[in-house]
């Protein structure tokens, strides 16, 4: 199963108690899963992918790691966005069937133009979010 996952923050426990260091990553953590939870919804949203959102804390080491991801099979396109494509179905001379909201009833082509869409960048506009509230250091790569 893909999932899109965004690391929170490493926090050095030589600076604070790792109890008190999980508490405060385990806080942000949470805070981060919820944000996330609203940014994934929209109007062609099912909800699928917010009721994926998993929020995660551990400890290697020296770090305390907070781990918050989407694990439904299309996160990382909703998250990231997607380019203009060709959608075709599964198997060959079959119809894509969906509901199409503009036209209000179901309908079935031979295949879609998909007119690409941009990223809901709902994990790591959060995570910027709640960790600058929160004082963390935030970096994001390849956003």
């Amino acid at each position: 199963m893909e999932h899109v996952r965004v690391e929170l923050h490493r926090l050095n426990l030589r600076r604070l108690r790792i109890g008190a260091a999980t508490k405060l990553v385990e806080k942000v953590t949470r805070q981060v899963a919820i944000e996330a939870r609203i940014d994934s919804r929209g109007p062609y949203s099912t909800g699928a992918t917010a009721a994926s959102i998993r929020e995660h804390v551990y400890v290697a080491g020296n770090d305390v790691i907070g781990d918050v991801s989407a694990h439904t099979p299309y996160a990382h396109i909703a998250h990231g966005g997607a380019r203009p494509h060709i959608i075709r179905p599964r198997r060959p001379g079959g119809k894509l069937r969906f509901y199409w909201r503009k036209v209000g009833r179901v309908v079935a082509f031979d295949y879609v133009s998909h007119p690409g869409m941009r990223g809901k960048h709902f994990l790591s506009g959060p995570m910027e979010r709640v960790g600058r509230r929160n004082r963390f250091i935030v970096l994001t790569f390849g956003d």
